[in-house]
């Protein structure tokens, strides 16, 4: 009895003339829908940035830079990397400092906002860097020469950009398996 009224609605609705959507309200669904798949540089930007100032303030709990450091001002695990070599300690310090931002990220922006970042990353992240130095002198930062800092920049963006990317790889492509493979309703056929 169900599959019939199921049925004679289906045959109903087929029969029916549909009324055009106005170009208006077309024109407005299709707007937004764009704005949300593809979002504009200009906020994304912003959004990073926001996120960089938060994510980037928690590393001073590892970075004795400004003697606020781990638990007090005490120098922490960064005695060990400081003991190998200067080029070593800017690089992991640049990598902690911006590779933060690529975790938050994965957490805090959309998946069409991390598409974009991921196009975009390769010199996004060296900006924000080069920002964020140019702030972090400003509040009396030590400047301990051209090649560390580039050390710092470089190795910060590289860890920015491949932890995006493997963030990005873990979200879609090995958690949707693991999905799949525990029966989830959107399994395909």
């Amino acid at each position: 009895m169900s599959n019939q009224r199921s049925d004679n609605d289906w045959e109903e609705l087929a029969s029916c003339n549909p009324e055009p959507v106005p170009a208006e309200v077309s024109t407005k669904i299709l707007s937004r829908a764009k704005q949300v798949l593809d979002p504009r540089l200009a906020s994304l930007s912003l959004r990073l940035f926001i996120i960089h100032v938060f994510a980037s303030s928690l590393t001073l709990i590892f970075c004795p830079q400004f003697g606020i450091g781990p638990l007090g001002g005490d120098m922490g695990w960064m005695s060990f990397v400081m003991a190998l070599d200067p080029w070593v300690c800017s690089l992991v310090c640049g990598s902690i400092f911006l590779g933060s931002t690529s975790l938050a990220c994965q957490f805090l922006l959309r998946p069409e906002e991390l598409r974009k970042l991921l196009r975009h990353g390769v010199w996004l992240f060296p900006v924000v860097g080069g920002v964020s130095f140019g702030l972090l002198m400003l509040f009396s930062a030590e400047f301990s020469g051209l090649f560390l800092t580039l050390v710092w920049g470089f190795g910060g963006s590289l860890i920015a950009v491949l932890s995006l990317q493997l963030g990005w790889l873990f979200r879609w492509r090995i958690l949707r398996r693991i999905n799949f493979r525990l029966g989830s309703p959107n399994k395909p056929s």
